[in-house]
């Protein structure tokens, strides 16, 4: 197997990212342990036919893990903050071999004084070990069942010895099984080889895993090499075409002016015809030049821009458009504080794709409206407009490059196929997200959400706009 460029081992690398998932869940964990310890107390001791000898002690340990809990609970906010600090993971694991060690102490301790040996909840101590083998290294999950073994040992050895007391479960138990050694080593026995196969089994199940998810992540990135490599041919060729193509484009527009010369109107209208082709490959290098040199490049410098701003510009662009084909287009009020980091030219670029598309498409008579709506950590975003609509079949394929609906190519022959897939890069490019609500013959809804700043925040709301 290959190393990765890291200078963590690849099992570290995937057991710090699952540990960075897990870290609060294992502290909610633990709090419906404290309501699952009380509820047990008070059945047991209101509703069931056998006594508690120890209850004032129980419910100290309860209120000890309370405590400790609400401890750990600061503590892991407080490393929530620090997730930029390279040595992170080290205190993270460093955190969760404390909390497990600290539950198996405590789980002894409830275990001692209800019963000891004979309590049929010492076999409780799976969950711990299940929960140290997915978090942790095989070692220590190794470690964490080995002193669990250990101090239920010394506990069960203690009190047969008279070391500790017994605390009976009078009701539940008949006779006392807690001075008998041959109980206590089967039982111990018993204990110890489900903790251990436990750990080997999760272990393993964890090993392999990790293993399928790295085999992806290399699939991925060897994927991911090869589309940038395509990209960047395609980049090449697309600006090799267009330098010609523009050339050719320019010539042929001196001679329809008359510059060179009159020409019969056969020769006229063939040229123009001429002159249309070599505009519409031009726009197609472009598009896929563009398209090309995104997905090469993956990041763009970005600032603080005003996205209403932005918004507004394209839209007082394309107006005259639109009111030449009879169309309503509005932008909506922006909010208050509309300022993010990205690309004003690419953000343009991509207004302009969708309320152009929104316009081409959209019958006389019919509606274009643009809206942006603040969502906390990212701005939501809507193109409606009431025009031809999308087919299902055909929705999930519309930001694929060189993709063009059925109905869409009968309205408009001109087109690349490449302006959906364009802004689904820039969207991309910003850490946002973008989808597309349509029905046909009624209209479409494009929407994405760009983020306020260079980070992708945790939640992003695809509320629809009311």
């Amino acid at each position: 197997m290959s190393k990765t460029t890291s200078h963590k081992g690849i099992g570290e690398n995937i057991l710090e990212k699952q540990l960075r998932k897990r870290l609060k869940w294992f502290v909610l964990l633990r709090m419906m342990a404290v309501a699952g310890v009380s509820a047990v107390l008070g059945i047991s001791h209101f509703f069931l036919p056998f006594t508690l000898q120890a209850l004032p002690q129980l419910l100290i340990g309860n209120i000890v893990l309370f405590l400790l809990n609400v401890l750990f609970y600061y503590y892991q906010s407080y490393l929530e903050s620090k997730r930029d600090d390279e040595n992170w993971y080290r205190k993270a694991k460093i955190f969760t071999n404390i909390q497990i060690s600290f539950d198996i102490s405590l789980l002894a301790y409830f275990i001692h004084f209800s019963g000891g040996i004979e309590n049929p909840f010492v076999f409780y101590f799976i969950f711990h070990m299940i929960i140290a083998s997915i978090l942790l290294p095989n070692r220590t999950a190794y470690w964490h069942a080995t002193s669990a073994v250990m101090l239920m040992g010394l506990v069960s050895l203690g009190e047969c010895s008279g070391l500790l007391s017994h605390y009976h479960l009078i009701g539940f138990y008949q006779g006392e099984h807690y001075n008998s050694l041959l109980f206590i080593c089967g039982i111990l026995f018993v204990f110890a080889s489900t903790l251990y196969i436990a750990v080997f089994m999760t272990t393993s199940i964890m090993n392999q895993l990790r293993l399928d998810e790295y085999k992806l992540f290399v699939a991925n990135k060897k994927l991911e090499e090869q589309d940038r490599i395509k990209s960047q041919y395609v980049q090449i060729v697309s600006h090799d075409i267009l330098a010609p193509l523009s050339a050719v484009q320019s010539c042929l527009n001196v001679v329809l002016t008359g510059m060179t010369g009159p020409i019969t109107d056969k020769s006229k209208e063939m040229i123009a015809r001429a002159e249309r082709r070599s505009m519409s490959l031009c726009r197609f290098a472009k598009e896929l030049l563009d398209l090309s040199r995104m997905r090469v490049e993956r990041e763009i410098p970005k600032h603080s821009m005003s996205l209403g701003e932005v918004m507004r510009k394209v839209v007082d662009t394309i107006r005259p458009q639109a009111e030449k084909k009879g169309l309503s287009l509005h932008a909506g009020d922006t909010p208050a504080d509309d300022v993010l980091q990205g690309d004003a030219a690419s953000l343009e670029r991509l207004f302009d794709n969708l309320i152009s598309n929104a316009v081409r498409y959209t019958p006389a008579g019919g509606k274009v409206s643009v809206q942006i709506k603040d969502r906390g950590a990212a701005f939501y975003v809507e193109v409606t407009d009431t025009g031809i609509g999308i087919s299902p079949s055909d929705l999930p394929s519309v930001f694929e490059d060189f993709f063009r609906a059925k109905n869409g190519k009968a309205l408009e022959k001109d087109g690349t196929g490449l302006g959906l897939s364009i802004a689904r890069q820039i969207v991309q490019v910003h850490q946002g997200q973008i989808g597309v609500e349509s029905e046909l013959d009624k209209g479409s809804c494009f929407y994405f959400v760009l983020p306020k700043t260079s980070e992708k925040p945790q939640k992003i709301y695809f509320t629809k706009i009311n």
